[in-house]
Order: C-alpha cells, then sequence, then structure tokens
C-alpha cells in the first residue's frame, strides 16, 4: 500500500491504476520544468505493450493441453516473445512515448 513507502507522497500521486487495485510501479518517471512545474509521467510500460493481453493469449489451453503442459509452453513462448523484434519494437515504444508527450507538454498553449 502507497502508506508504506518512504516516498509515498510523491509516489501516491502516481499510482498505476488497473484491476486489481492501484499500483506502485516501477519504472515510473515523473517530469518537472525548471521550477518543479509538473509536465508528464510514464508509468511501466508503453500504451502499444498490451502485456496482460499477450500473456493471457499466450496462457490460454491448446485442445487437450494439461495445466502443466500450458505452464510449460507458456514459458517457452513468453522467453521467445521477449527475445523477437517486436519485443524490441514495444521497449523503443517506451522511449518514443515519452518523448512525444513531453514534445506536447511544452507546447505553447499546453496546460501540462
Amino acid at each position: 500500500m502507497p502508506t508504506d513507502s518512504p516516498n509515498a507522497d510523491l509516489m501516491s500521486q502516481f499510482l498505476n491504476r488497473k484491476p486489481g487495485g492501484p499500483y506502485q510501479s516501477i519504472p515510473i518517471a515523473a517530469f518537472f520544468d525548471a521550477s518543479g512545474r509538473y509536465l508528464y509521467h510514464y508509468t511501466e510500460y508503453p500504451a502499444v505493450y498490451q502485456k496482460d493481453v499477450i500473456q493471457a493469449r499466450l496462457r490460454t489451453p491448446q485442445p487437450g493441453e494439461t495445466a502443466e503442459a500450458v505452464a510449460q509452453r507458456y514459458a517457452g513462448d513468453w522467453a521467445a516473445f521477449r527475445q523477437s523484434p517486436i519485443f524490441r519494437v514495444c521497449a523503443s515504444a517506451c522511449a518514443d512515448e515519452i518523448i512525444t508527450s513531453l514534445h506536447r507538454c511544452l507546447l505553447p498553449g499546453s496546460a501540462a
């Protein structure tokens, strides 16, 4: 829970809200201008990387597959996905999302 953290006052501003409750997610990056004005924060994953959807599909049992077989297949499939070119695209999307969001915040007339 956020109150268990020595940085709870800061972390409570940037909770990751998803099913199951709010979470303190690491990594999080919060950006402020030189005067300390909040600009933007990035939480955990880029929008294009739908980790929960990918994992759910990889964990879907195939016809006749036992729970143990699903777990073994999932471990291999997940490892293969993390080594795939599309995973690197998702990782690059993180930087793209941060940079474009900060750029948008710094445009004239932005309400950041």
